[in-house]
């Protein structure tokens, strides 16, 4: 049988589209065919009983009602999840070989752009370490993307016959013509080499008449794809950036009921609302998880379990980095298993899908620390409301009723038809067209409302945090010439290295000539010997006592003095002074430490009488001060002549401690 495909040149510059749709199909006598509009339901607004649907959503829906999947958990990566997937993959990547986990948004962009074309078969299979990590990433998150899903339908096409005839029978409608690359070429998939409808809608100007003329020509998808190669004009609502990731958040908790493998789906959720689950945490939980090769939401919920068993089987390692983040991980597990709980015990799939949204909407609304605007979060909790509502009036939900009888008995399992509704809602979401720009998701920004909230990227959320200086991998803990020879180099020297378009190159700042740094030079750091230039004129030395300072002083500034006369004075002037420090509490052990500084003082003296040769005066300071003699020495000599207290060992190790 021959295909249908028209293409509606015209469709979103009419405001009535529901009016527009129901004239089209009288006029194409479409009105009793199975019959598809293809579009962006942002952009036709149509009732009920015309459904728009893009073209990634059609052939989701065919992906899985003819058994092409995986599994009934797998779910569909966006246009932003692929994105921030191969960001995280490609920076990944760049650790292991430069040691910085970043990647350039130009470079990520690159990498898109040659997985869709080597998926697609539009290019060569090239073996790049980066979509490695990214085919990887997937199987391990149980995760696919539409290229994958455009691979399926294909071979299903050529071996499915409820699939061929299927797209046979079916007639379908283009309202416009998609910009992406991939529902291109899942247009030409439906079409394959029949010629399409291109139909012009001309409407009247005066808006009482309600007359629709059509006029419609025979054309190929090329023709088209050139004549409309610019994207739509169409007027759109403005995107609300919180209200865009409340809408993620709550999705990301309906994502984990479906997979909870999903690593974007844990790392957009475990700390909203606040449960102190911080950057360090999230690195913790990804590294035990990684170790273990298990699931970072089954490694949570795995360390929770054993430790509310208890017991020494159970009970996990003290030691593990996760035991500082207990309490913070029981209340997202709790929260996950109260979701859980909705899901199977309410039979009513509407009223199910309705207390899961409203409890994660009053959760975010009701927390302490929530920086967002109660209005935003209930009109992104509205919208899914809404969503919901129209996914479970499809047919496809009232024609695949789970029976009667219990899961014990060979029926489903609980919760088996609404898990089925959130798959669609995840389905619908991945499937719609992208309103934002790419930088805007891939790097950190800030709510629109008057007070702005960071709201972190994914990729800082993975990133591990700085090293420590103390670490032993950490740069700040080697020398200087250790650090100029070794340079970063990637592993794998066979490959040239990625030179980044800003930001990444330095080869303007290299020396004009050739310093012959070489890898095998080897530096040795060795000692210095400190000169120290011998003391000139009439410096007196630091340790001094004040009353010998003042005395050598004297001595110095008298041009004639009595050697014979001067030393004794010294002496006696010395011994008073630390007879007077020593005078409050006699030191019994260290009477040899004590005579120490006095030695010194007169060897200083010494050294600076041999400088100049003292001449004889008829009376100089020292003779003043023989005559008056310091009483201070009797006192000292009576409380020398007290008895002295025993010490206990205590207080020997104190008196040492405090010694001046």
């Amino acid at each position: 049988m021959e295909r249908h495909v028209y293409i509606l040149e015209n469709g979103e510059d009419i405001d009535n589209s529901t009016h527009l749709l129901n004239r089209f199909l009288q006029w194409a006598d479409l009105t009793n065919q199975p019959v598809v509009m293809l579009g962006n339901p942002a952009v036709f607004h149509t009732e009920k009983d015309i459904q728009v649907q893009t073209v990634s959503e059609w052939f989701l829906m065919a992906y899985r009602q003819f058994g092409l999947c995986r599994n009934e958990r797998e779910t569909i990566l966006s246009t932003e999840d692929q994105l921030i997937a191969l960001q995280l993959c490609a920076a990944e990547k760049n650790k292991e070989n430069y040691g910085e986990y970043d990647i350039e948004v130009s470079r990520v962009l690159d990498i898109n752009r040659q997985l869709i074309n080597q998926q697609l078969g539009l290019s060569d299979q090239t073996d790049d370490d980066s979509i490695k990590a990214y085919k990887h990433f997937l199987d391990h998150c149980n995760l696919t993307d539409f290229m994958n899903v455009y691979k399926r339908v294909k071979e299903g096409m050529q071996e499915n016959e409820g699939l061929q005839k299927c797209i046979h029978d079916t007639v379908f409608v283009l309202l416009s013509v998609p910009c992406c690359l991939v529902e291109r070429e899942m247009l030409r998939l439906l079409c394959g080499n029949t010629q399409c409808r291109l139909v012009t809608a001309e409407v009247s100007l005066d808006p009482q008449d309600l007359d629709v003329r059509f006029i419609s020509k025979d054309a190929s998808l090329d023709e088209v794809f050139q004549s409309q190669s610019s994207p739509s004009t169409a007027a759109r609502s403005p995107v609300s950036i919180t209200e865009e990731y409340v809408k993620g958040i709550i999705l990301g908790y309906l994502h984990l009921l479906v997979n909870s493998r999903s690593e974007l789906a844990v790392a957009r959720v475990i700390n909203v609302p606040d449960r102190n689950l911080d950057h360090a945490a999230f690195t913790d939980l990804k590294r035990a998880a990684k170790g273990k090769s298990m699931s970072i939401f089954q490694t949570a919920c795995s360390h929770i379990m054993r430790l509310r068993l208890g017991g020494k089987s159970y009970a996990p390692d003290p030691s593990s980095p996760l035991a500082q983040h207990g309490k913070g991980l029981g209340e997202f597990t709790d929260f996950v298993d109260k979701l859980q709980t909705v899901v199977e015990e309410d039979n009513c799939t509407r009223s199910a899908m309705k207390r899961v949204i409203n409890i994660i909407k009053n959760t975010i609304t009701k927390s302490k620390d929530n920086k967002l605007r109660a209005a935003t979060v209930e009109r992104a909790a509205d919208k899914l409301h809404t969503q919901a509502s129209r996914v479970i009036e499809k047919d496809s939900v009232a024609k695949n009723d789970s029976p009667s009888k219990t899961s014990s008995a060979g029926g489903s399992l609980l919760g088996r038809k609404t898990i089925k509704v959130i798959r669609q809602m995840l389905d619908h979401a991945a499937a719609m067209p992208s309103q934002c720009n790419s930088v805007e998701f891939l790097t950190d920004g800030f709510t629109s409302q008057k007070t702005p909230v960071r709201l972190p990227s994914l990729i800082s959320q993975f990133r591990s945090p700085e090293e420590e200086p103390d670490s032993p991998d950490s740069k700040l803990g080697t020398s200087l010439a250790q650090r100029l020879v070794t340079k970063v180099k990637p592993k794998n020297t066979d490959k040239p290295g990625v030179v980044g378009r800003y930001k990444s190159c330095m080869d303007w700042a290299n020396p004009a000539h050739d310093v012959d740094m070489h890898k095998d030079v080897e530096f040795f750091l060795t000692a210095v010997e400190t000169c120290v230039e011998p003391v000139r004129g009439n410096m007196v030395h630091s340790k001094i006592s004040g009353v010998a300072k003042k005395v050598l002083e004297s001595i110095n500034d008298q041009e004639n003095a009595d050697v014979g006369n001067i030393m004794p004075e010294i002496t006696n002037k010395v011994e008073t002074a630390n007879k007077e420090k020593c005078s409050k509490r006699p030191m019994v052990e260290d009477n040899n430490i004590q005579e120490k500084p006095a030695k010194k003082m007169k060897k200083a003296a010494q050294d600076s009488i041999q400088e100049k040769p003292a001449k004889k005066v008829k009376k100089t300071v020292l003779d003043s001060m023989k005559e008056k003699p310091v009483k201070k020495t009797q006192q000292s000599s009576k409380s020398s002549k007290r008895k002295e207290i025993p010490l206990g060992k205590g207080q020997k190790q104190l008196t040492h401690f405090f010694r001046i």
